[in-house]
């Protein structure tokens, strides 16, 4: 009712009513998002580059490094530290925690500290 009211008021101009009727048939696509969650063991420098990947095509990464850190600290600190440029160079977000475990996330996802 308010409607026609407000048409008498102000009739729409005929380029209007053809854009949406364009604008009606324009078919809405809406896709999912995909949001990976994966548990990775870190067994050396060799694997950063295959966790750059992941991380890349979006996925959260739970990495096991409490082996590589028991096992060989200077190769450990060396792969965080290639991660942590990897980290900065692309904005993606590290964290560690107390149990031996890094957690990486694309840059659309935040890690609060």
């Amino acid at each position: 009712m308010f409607r026609k009211l407000i048409e008498r008021i102000f009739p729409k101009k005929k380029e209007e009513v053809e854009i949406e009727k364009e604008i009606e048939e324009i078919p809405e696509v809406v896709q999912k998002a995909k949001l990976q969650v994966r548990i990775e063991n870190l067994t050396g420098i060799a694997d950063v580059d295959r966790i750059a990947r992941f991380i890349k095509d979006g996925d959260v990464l739970f990495l096991k490094v409490k082996e590589l850190r028991r096992r060989d600290l200077g190769q450990f600190q060396n792969t965080l530290q290639k991660m942590k440029r990897l980290s900065v160079q692309f904005g993606w977000n590290i964290a560690a925690t107390e149990e031996g475990y890094v957690i990486a996330t694309p840059s659309n996802i935040k890690i609060e500290k």
